[in-house]
């Protein structure tokens, strides 16, 4: 089944979802990694696949978003109390949002130009 429906998800909408888990997981690992295990001189070449990949995984959130509004939602248990279901939504709406605030925010820090050693980083600029 492709598209979603009110009693299962779709194969894309669990492909996107996997996949977000991947890249973020992924992202998570070689952040640590880069910052504190990398060779000093290798870490620039790192900080563009970290941002590389970030992007990728920015691409994928709005495919994401764009997928499960053209998509029905399953529903919640039918058993579940009214505090239930609030905090399923909330978290939910959360954890998008973190995702969203995540990638803009590595967004906005690659384009402040700067290096991993502190200098301004510019294809004009000498050493």
């Amino acid at each position: 089944m492709i598209r979603s429906t009110t009693a299962e998800w779709g194969w894309p909408a669990k492909l996107l979802h996997w996949l977000g888990a991947a890249f973020i997981l992924v992202l998570l690992i070689h952040g640590w990694w880069m910052t504190h295990l990398a060779a000093r001189p290798d870490r620039l070449a790192n900080y563009g696949w970290h941002a590389a990949i970030g992007y990728d995984l920015m691409g994928l959130l709005v495919l994401r978003l764009l997928w499960r509004w053209a998509n029905p939602v399953p529903a919640l248990p039918g058993d579940l109390k009214p505090w239930e279901r609030t905090a399923a939504h909330l978290g939910h709406f959360g954890l998008y949002l973190l995702m969203l605030a995540t990638t803009l925010t590595g967004w906005a820090m690659a384009g402040t130009g700067r290096c991993p050693c502190g200098r301004t980083c510019s294809a004009s600029s000498s050493r």
